[in-house]
């Protein structure tokens, strides 16, 4: 069987994730991604996987067994704060204010309730890898605010009890706080201070009374976890050469039986199964018993869970996966390509019978009718791209070249290299853009320079004219409005951008709004309000103007200037700000934060 038949069959054998409303084919798959994730969990029943993300904000739960996405809700949005889900599972902890740790509903998104902080603290966000057992308090960090603290005892460590009252700190603590865990039985809490190449400390402290217990400052230490029964303590120590250090619990002084970890180990990131026989570090998954290194890291680990009986271990960074905690193997099957990460580029041919989609990292061609994706390394972590009039020739943008591509059959075909800018004033060469006429003539956006004595640039913009059938070039002074704020319909009668309202004293103008004109009758014929407006883009026969919002997607009828169906469905995770329409209007394709593509129905 050829590999594109292998991957057809093995499309059409995995369950499938439900298409929104409008959507007619999602291209690659929205199993095994998590994007941006700042919580991870396991169900206890260990049937499926929640993750939260702050970017986009949303919550997912995924089936253990294929990596099927299952539903998605939205989140409390928290910019850069992490959450931490609670036992059960339907509820997490988030950042909102300065002083306050909301607990969430996970499927609704309400409050359940707010913890706060006294006067005087002001809390970072939620810590902790795995989610405890129940009536395991969290930890937070966060430093004191106010006078009478010098900089080097600010941070604190404090234990927080989901289920209600008041959290209690501890501390105060030396310099930075890198690391803070409490034991699974809520009695005791590890933190580990000190700035990153100096001597820090470990301390053990009782979550009851926020007591320090005791305290060894031999070393640098960036993470600590606690074995499952709460006797000792496992932390990365070291001063140059670091290892792996298993101390009392009750005393702090070193346990035998360990080997060392090689040096120049970084390990910050320490978890035990819940059997307590594996522990994971950013190296690799080693022996609780002996500190024997079992195998090397799957993948990266981002954030970490096991299955409810040890034997899984659940990873979100690249992607979200499922391992082998035995041997590092992954459970998952193999799934039809997709992209690892949403896609910052689109091209969907004008007949609606190809779409072309990448970032710096994947860039994947689906032929719609057969479905079939493959990956094309030429247009991979280019600038940007442009189709030609023929609807097969994309040319891809690179910083120093522009390569024409058959996006049908994967032929490079012709390049233009830099150099037709450059002078003996302004040598240095680089390409920004490109843009591509009905003739076929390409232009592309170049800025010319020079460096000066001072170490600065002198830049002047440059558009090269390049006809790859002939190979020749010419140079022009660059346009003063540029190709990508505006959408033109292919006969340039219909013109469509944004609108900006009055320049404030300082800053730039509002954006009010997303307008078409009639060139022919210098009038405006439609106008698509700026709020939450993510991208929008005018059909090539000018009929049909498409906005994406937050929340929804919008199409509109330019000859009769009124809004046709709305899509308000927000699915795979939220949107991003790349959108492409066909000639005629009648399909649209959208990138979405959780690395799949969706294609749209439109309507005739």
């Amino acid at each position: 069987m050829s590999p594109a038949a292998l991957l057809v069959a093995l499309a059409a054998a995995l369950p499938l994730d439900p298409l929104p409303d409008g959507a007619v084919a999602r291209l690659g798959t929205t199993a095994r991604r998590s994007y941006s994730t700042t919580g991870l969990a396991v169900a206890p029943d260990g049937k499926t996987v929640r993750t939260v993300s702050d970017t986009p904000g949303r919550l997912c739960e995924w089936d253990l067994a294929t990596g099927r996405l299952l539903a998605t809700a939205p989140v409390v949005p928290t910019p850069g704060a992490r959450h931490a889900f609670l036992p059960g599972l339907t509820e997490y902890l988030a950042r909102v204010g300065p002083r306050t740790l909301r607990v969430v509903e996970a499927r609704t998104g309400k409050t359940v309730r707010e913890l706060t902080f006294p006067d005087g603290f002001e809390v970072a966000d939620p810590w902790g890898r795995q989610t405890p057992p129940d009536g395991t308090p969290f930890v937070a960090r966060g430093r004191r605010t106010g006078k009478g603290w010098p900089d080097d005892a600010r941070e604190f460590v404090a234990v927080v009890r989901p289920a209600g009252g008041d959290p209690v700190p501890l501390g105060p603590l030396p310099g930075q706080t890198n690391n803070a865990t409490a034991s699974r039985d809520g009695a005791r809490v590890a933190v580990t201070s000190g700035m990153p190449g100096y001597s820090g400390e470990l301390s053990c402290w009782d979550a009851a009374t926020g007591k320090r217990l005791w305290a060894v400052s031999s070393g640098q230490f960036a993470a600590a976890v606690f074995t499952p029964d709460g006797k000792a303590v496992v932390v990365r120590s070291g001063s140059g050469d670091h290892w792996l250090e298993r101390l009392d619990a009750a005393t702090g002084k070193p346990l035998p039986g360990w080997e060392a970890t090689p040096a120049g180990v970084n390990l910050d990131l320490l978890a035990f199964s819940p059997d307590g026989s594996l522990l994971v570090t950013n190296r690799g998954v080693v022996s609780a018993k002996t500190g024997k290194e079992l195998y090397p890291k799957p993948a990266g680990y981002g954030r970490v869970a096991f299955t409810p009986d040890g034997r899984g271990l659940v990873t979100t960074y690249p992607t979200l996966a499922l391992w082998d905690a035995a041997t590092g193997k992954s459970r998952w099957p193999e799934l039809p390509p997709g992209l690892t990460r949403p896609a910052d580029r689109l091209l969907l041919d004008p007949a609606g019978r190809w779409v072309v989609a990448g970032n710096d990292d994947d860039c994947l061609y689906w032929n719609l009718p057969a479905g079939r994706p493959w990956p094309f390394d030429a247009l991979r972590g280019t600038r940007g791209w442009a189709l030609g009039p023929d609807g097969r020739t994309v040319y891809a943008v690179g910083q120093r070249e522009v390569v024409g591509v058959d996006v049908t059959t994967g032929k490079v075909g012709p390049v233009l290299k830099a150099g037709a800018a450059a002078t003996k004033e302004f040598p240095n060469e680089t390409y920004q853009w490109a843009a591509v006429d009905p003739d076929g003539t390409v232009t592309v956006a170049t800025t010319v320079g020079r460096y000066e004595e001072d170490s600065t640039e002198t830049r002047e913009e440059v558009e090269v004219r390049w006809d790859p059938a002939a190979g020749k070039t010419s140079t022009r002074p660059a346009a003063r409005t540029p190709p990508w704020s505006w959408s033109r319909s292919a006969d340039r009668r219909v013109l469509a951008g944004p609108v900006y309202g009055k320049k404030p004293l300082t800053g730039d103008p509002p954006m009010v709004g997303f307008a078409v004109w009639d060139a022919k009758a210098e009038r405006e014929v439609v106008r698509a309000p700026a709020d939450g407006l993510l991208a929008a883009e005018l059909s090539a026969d000018g009929r049909r103007l498409v906005a994406v919002y937050r929340d929804r997607m919008a199409v509109w009828d330019v000859a009769g200037g009124r809004e046709l169906k709305p899509f308000r469905t927000v699915p795979d995770g939220g949107w991003t700000a790349v959108l492409a329409v066909s000639a005629d209007g009648t399909r649209a394709v959208t990138a979405h934060a959780l690395g799949s593509v969706l294609v749209w129905d439109l309507g005739r």
